[in-house]
This record gives structure tokens, sequence and C-alpha cells, in this order.
């Protein structure tokens, strides 16, 4: 089964950080487990979703930028 992982966060810290950002936003997610999607959400849900996402991961390159992929 796959599992969500951000690349250079060995110790998760930045893993937790992105889901708490995400839970902050509305966006349910839990740190320590596979993230599940249901068959109820709508393309809209999803791009909702994806859309949080994103500003995210900016957020955390922000925090974290000696951790970014060059």
């Amino acid at each position: 089964m796959p599992y969500f992982r951000i690349a250079n966060d060995d110790s998760l810290m930045m893993h937790q950080e992105f889901c708490a950002a995400m839970v902050q936003r509305g966006i349910f997610m839990v740190s320590h487990d596979n993230h599940f999607i249901n068959c109820s959400l709508t393309e809209a849900d999803i791009n909702h979703t994806l859309e949080i996402a994103d500003d995210v991961f900016a957020l955390l390159a922000k925090n974290n930028p000696d951790k970014l992929i060059k």
C-alpha cells in the first residue's frame, strides 16, 4: 500500500507540519496513517483539497528551505 512521504524528512516533522496545516484549513488528515479518500468526494472537493495542499506545500518550502530538493 502506498504511503505519503515528504522527501528529506527523515524525522517526519514536515509530514506532521503538513497534516496540521491541512487540518487548520479544514482538510482532515492524520499524521501517522495511510491517507484514504472515500467515494462521496466530489471533483470540486478534490480540487479544493489540492488547492489547499499547494498552499501548504509552499508554506513548508518557506519554513524549511534547507530541505528543498534542487
